[in-house]
Parts: C-alpha cells; structure tokens; sequence
C-alpha cells in the first residue's frame, strides 16, 4: 500500500486534499443535529500558504527566485473518534534531495484506547531503540486505561535511496541505500510501576542503489536488530527510578558471508529476524536515574554507558563509546522567590582501550533564578567544561623514541547573567532589559577563544493604541587566537493594529557594523514590512518584505544587496 502511496503525484493529491476538505467544511457546517443535539461529524484545524520571491545584485543568488510552501493540519471527529491529520509541500521537494522528501502526510486516527498511525509518522520506544525518527508507513498504539498490558508496533520506510548529489546537498552528497524498519513494544505495569519489552529491526535494500559510487565510497547496505528492556519504578512517593538497557546486533555489510557465532549464539536462531555475517557486531548501551523528591528540593542522579560503535537504526544521531555519571539537586527559598539548581558530572571515552586517545571530562553548573519584586528579576548562570585528553603513545617526530602518554588539557567557563525590570504598569506599559553571555575556552598548549554577547533592550506597549516599541542594541565579540572580530548595532521595532485589530503591521529596521582587527569590515542594513488583515471568517492575508545591503570594506569581499517579497495566507476554522 504505502509503495503506491509514494508513486502518487502529491501535487495533485493536495489539490484533491483540498477540494475534499472544502466539501468537508461545508458538510460539517450544514450537518443535521441529532435528536440529543450533538453534530456527529466535526473537523477543525487550518491552512498555511506562502510564495515568496528572491533577488539579489551583487553576489550569486543564495535560493531560488520564486518559492512556495503549503502546509496544514486539520482534526476530523466524529462519535468517538478523531483523526488528526498533517501535511507539507513545497516545490524544494523537486530538488531536495535528503533521504526524507520535503512533501509530507500523514493522519493518526484514535478511537478510545486504539490510536493508527498512517503517513509521514514518528514514534518513540526509548531512546536506545527507536527514537522518533520520521517513516513512511503505518503504526498503531493500543493503550486501555485500566489494563495492565500496552501494546505498540511500526512498519515503514526509514530513509528512501538516494544517488550521489551535488554540492548543494545535505550530508555532503553521500548516496544512501533505502532502509526500512518494523519494531514494537510491550508495556507491562501502569501507575508509573512499568516494564517495556522493546524490539525493533531495520535493514538496508541492496538493490535499492545501483550507483558504483557507493562502494566506491565504501558506503554498504547494513542491518540492525535491537532488543530493549525498560523498568520504571516509584518506589515510594518521594523516589523513583528509571533504568535502561538495549543490545544491538548491526551487520555492516549484509551481502557478506554468514557465519556461525560462538558468542552471542541466539543471534544464530533468529532466522528472518537477523542474520550474523562476519561484519557484524554487538553492543549494549545502559542508562539509570534515581530522583527523590522532598517538600522542598529535589535529587537526581543519573548513570550512562554506550559501548563502543553501539549503534541503532532508529536512531541515526547517537553518540557512543562513553561513559558518564552526573548529579544534581535544585532547590527554592523565601516563598519560591529563590531558586537554585546545581549540577555536575565526570565522562570519559576509549571503554575498550583500543583507540589512541582517552578523553575525559568534568562538567559543573549552577543555575540562580531570583524575582527580587513584581517588578524586577535576576538570572545567572556559570558553567564550567574540563576536558583532559591523553594520548596513550605517539612516535616523536624529531626522535625515534616512542613517549608513553601525552596530556592534553582544556577548560570552557560559561556565564550568563539577565535582568528584567518593569518601570511602569498599566495601559502605557514599560520595561528594560539586559542579557549577557561570556564564554572563554583555553587549553594548556597556549590557545585561547573568547565569545562575549550583550545586549540591552527597552519596551513600551500603549494598550489604548495597540502600539508596541522595540529598542535593542547589541554587542557581540569574539577572539580566537590572532582574529578579532567586534560587531554591533542597533535594532528598532514598531507594530501597530487597526482597525479592531483586523489589520497588524510591523516595521524594523538595523544597523550592524562589522569589525575585524579594529578595521571597520562592513556596515548592514536590513529593513522588514509586514502587514496581516484578519476577515470575520478567520482567512488571515499578509505581505511580508524584507531588504538587505551590505556595504563591504574588504578587498577580497564584495558589496551586495538581497530583497525578499511574498503573500502569506492562513486560514482556521472549526465547528
């Protein structure tokens, strides 16, 4: 089924979406009440649109100089059931070449304790397993509110097969092979006292890709079968903990040969579920926390471990081979107008020594939150990052001998620190504000990185006009080893309603001038229209504009100007 669904043109699909949805309105607005005066059939929700046009005069064009995007989500219910439904496109779908389209759909209809899940849809079993990534297929969720026993599953497309791309693609123009995926997962328990038995497999097609450029790069289609078990407990009121462990079998290449294994045997018994090859290799990932809760602080801790290459295809951003433990406590004061957060941690890497380098790193926090009156509150926050890496052997390139270790050190101090402060209340409102973040990084081989950003704002808000002013000026510095760069600037914004509110403009405009070495680089100017009308039906029409000059002073980069322009239009309803 979802095969054909991916061949259907989905430009003509949205204009049927449409035209059926229009016919759905007029349904649901003109439905026969039944005789305990309830309308059977209800659907709310809207509709977004946008095309926007692009020039620029100067420097080559950075997008396309006419794109549109189209999205909305509408809530269809009728008795007891409800089916909320999404959905993307855009013309960027024609050239975007991600291993997920652009265009997308999907719908999760739910009917007392069952809920479907058909389209462009994500779950998530834990984080270990399957961690929400978006598919193309079909789910279900069976949850009964008094049953002891719940039941998830999935099938679908993880990633559809992609060739070789330009430069203008993501992950840098690597082709990808098409995955898909099926998992579930059983809940045991309710009341917070649960258990989670979890599986998940994905695989590659082998056929899906026939670019000689993927082995070229040494890119294989792989394999993956994931098994997980969740436990949560309260074991009292105030305590509560949570632990989790997920072993992965992934096969690199599962066009190798198969072979017999000696440890991890069942994985020999699992025939259509995962066969072994000598590419393949398994690893656990564990996770537990404990929380105490009293009157008036709370108490965390928090235990992590992914081995080496540990690795799931429901989830294709993971980190691994490390190992942390951090811990924490928060508390308020003075009538929870005091409150305080500390935190801190120790990780390190190179779990099975193999690897050259072993890093580890200490990580400390502290969080302050004080609302000194109504009007005025403080932030601050300081953090401080430790990382020290030691190479276990490297050969002396000036000698012969080979050095036992080598200790790299390196320290990153964070601190932030706001106030807000309200200098007049009621119709004519006013208030100033101030952020500042300071950032410094040094290791013991000289280096040093300096980031700085601050910025001061006042804000007044008329009522009686519903007229609001913006005043911001902000400051940002950075210096990493011999370069300095300064820039800073102010930014003025204006917005004011008409009409009942029917009509909402805004305007802004800023100047940031750009300092390299003390040298003035360039000077930016931007300016932004917009302008929305509201009918008494809900369609909301805007144009919205946006104009960019920069005035270089560098040699070796140029002046340029950029104008955006467009309709927007959105739309809401519900009966």
């Amino acid at each position: 089924m979802f095969g054909f669904l991916t061949l259907v043109n989905f430009r003509m699909l949205t204009i049927v979406i449409g035209l059926c949805g229009s016919a759905i309105v007029s349904f649901g607005q003109d439905s026969t009440k039944t005789n305990n005066n309830r309308i059977p059939f209800k659907i709310s929700g809207g509709v977004n649109g946008s095309a926007i046009g692009y020039t620029a005069s100067g420097i080559p064009a950075r997008r396309d100089p006419f794109y549109w995007l189209l999205s909305g989500n509408f809530t269809l219910s009728y008795w007891k059931i409800t089916a909320p439904f999404t959905f993307t496109a855009s013309q960027q779908d024609q050239t975007f070449r991600y291993p997920q389209p652009f265009n997308q759909f999907g719908i999760s209809p739910n009917y007392k304790s069952v809920t479907l899940h058909l389209g462009y849809r994500s779950m998530n079993f834990s984080e270990f397993t399957l961690a929400g990534p978006i598919f193309l297929g079909a789910g279900v969720d069976v949850a009964p509110e008094k049953s002891k026993i719940k039941v998830s599953a999935m099938y679908g497309r993880l990633a559809k097969a992609r060739e070789v791309g330009g430069i203008n693609d993501l992950e840098f123009g690597l082709p990808s092979y098409e995955r898909w995926g099926y998992g579930s997962k059983i809940t045991l328990g309710k009341n917070g006292n649960e258990v989670d038995l979890i599986t998940f497999r994905g695989r590659d097609d082998p056929n899906s890709l026939q670019d000689s450029s993927a082995t070229r790069l040494g890119i294989s289609p792989a394999e993956n079968f994931v098994w997980g078990l969740n436990v949560r407990r309260n074991i009292s009121s105030k305590v509560n903990m949570n632990v989790e462990y997920a072993l992965s079998a992934y096969t690199k290449d599962l066009r190798d040969p198969e072979v017999e294994l000696n440890n991890f045997r069942y994985a020999n018994y699992l025939p259509g579920l995962y066969s072994p090859t000598i590419s393949s290799q398994f690893n656990g990932a564990f996770q537990g926390q404990a929380s105490f809760m009293a009157a008036k602080y709370q108490l965390n801790l928090k235990y992590r471990r992914l081995g080496p290459e540990y690795k799931t295809m429901g989830s294709p951003f993971m980190n691994n081979d490390f190992e942390d433990i951090t811990g924490g406590i928060a508390s308020s004061f003075f009538d929870n107008r005091v409150s305080v957060a500390l935190n801190s941690g120790v990780q390190r890497n190179n779990l099975s020594r193999t690897q050259e380098t072993q890093v580890k790193r200490f990580i400390g926090s502290a969080n302050l939150a004080y609302s000194v009156s109504e009007k005025l509150n403080i932030n601050f926050s300081y953090g401080n990052f430790n990382s020290s890496s030691k190479q276990v052997q490297f050969l002396q390139q000036s000698q012969i001998d080979v050095i036992d270790s080598l200790l790299y050190l390196q320290v990153t101090n964070n601190l932030t620190a706001g106030v807000n402060y309200t200098l007049q209340q009621g119709a004519i409102q006013k208030s100033i504000s101030s952020s500042n973040s300071y950032q410094v990084a040094s290791d013991n081989q000289g280096n040093k990185s300096i980031f700085y950003n601050a910025n001061l704002g006042y804000q007044m808000t008329f009522t009686p006009l519903d007229f609001t002013f913006n005043a911001n000026f902000n400051v940002n510095s950075n210096k990493v080893g011999m370069t300095d760069n300064l820039s800073a600037g102010p930014t003025v914004a204006l917005m004011k309603s008409f009409l009942e509110k029917k009509i909402r403009s805004t305007f802004s405009t800023s100047y940031i001038q750009a300092y390299q070495s003390r040298d003035l680089a360039s000077g930016n100017m931007t300016f932004r229209m917009a302008w929305t009308y509201t009918t008494k039906s809900k369609h909301v029409f805007g144009i919205d504009t946006s104009f960019l000059n920069r005035d270089s002073r560098l040699v070796n980069s140029s002046s340029f100007t950029e104008f955006r322009g467009g309709l927007t239009y959105n739309y809401s309803f519900s009966n």
